[in-house]
C-alpha cells in the first residue's frame, strides 16, 4: 500500500508539474502572442506614420511644383505683356514716323506746287513783258515809218513848190 501511495503521490506530483509546465507554456505563448501583437501594432503605427510622412512630403512637393508652375506662368505672362507692349510701342513709333513722312511729303508737294506756280507766273510775266516790248518796238517802228513818210511827203511838197 505504501508503494501504491508513493506511486499515487509520484503521479500527482508529475501531474502537478505537468500542469505547471502547461500553464507556464501557456503563459509563455500568451506573452509571445502579446509581444507579437504589440510589435504588429507598433509596426502598423510606424507604417501609418511613414504613409502620413510620405503623403505630407508628396503634398508639399506638389504644392512646391504648383508654386513653381504658377511662378513660371507669371513670368511667361509678364514676358508676353512686355513683348506686346514692345510691339505696340514699335507700331506706334512706325505710325508716328509714317505720319511725319506723310506730312513731310505733303509739305514737299505743297512747296513744289508753290514753286511751280511762282515759276509759271514768272514765265507768264516774262512772256507778257516780251509781248509788251514787241508791241512797243512795233509802235516805235510804225511811228518811225510814219515820220519817214511825213518827211518824204514834206520833201515832195517842198520839191513841187520849188519847181512851181
Amino acid at each position: 500500500e505504501e508503494g501504491w501511495l508513493a506511486e499515487e503521490q509520484k503521479k500527482a506530483e508529475e501531474e502537478r508539474l505537468a500542469e505547471e509546465q502547461r500553464k507556464a507554456e501557456e503563459e509563455r505563448l500568451a506573452e509571445e502572442q502579446r509581444k507579437a501583437e504589440e510589435e504588429e501594432r507598433l509596426a502598423e503605427e510606424r507604417r501609418k506614420e511613414e504613409e502620413e510622412r510620405k503623403a505630407k512630403e508628396e503634398r508639399l512637393a506638389e504644392e512646391q511644383r504648383k508654386a513653381e508652375e504658377d511662378m513660371l506662368a507669371e513670368e511667361r505672362r509678364k514676358e508676353e505683356e512686355e513683348r506686346l507692349a514692345e510691339e505696340q510701342r514699335k507700331a506706334e513709333e512706325e505710325e508716328r514716323l509714317a505720319e511725319e513722312q506723310r506730312l513731310a511729303e505733303e509739305q514737299k508737294k505743297a512747296e513744289e506746287e508753290r514753286l511751280a506756280e511762282e515759276q509759271k507766273k514768272a514765265e507768264e510775266e516774262r512772256k507778257l513783258e516780251e509781248r509788251k516790248k514787241a508791241e512797243e518796238e512795233r509802235l516805235a517802228e510804225e511811228q518811225r515809218l510814219a515820220e519817214e513818210r511825213r518827211k518824204a511827203e514834206e520833201e515832195r511838197k517842198a520839191e513841187e513848190e520849188r519847181k512851181a
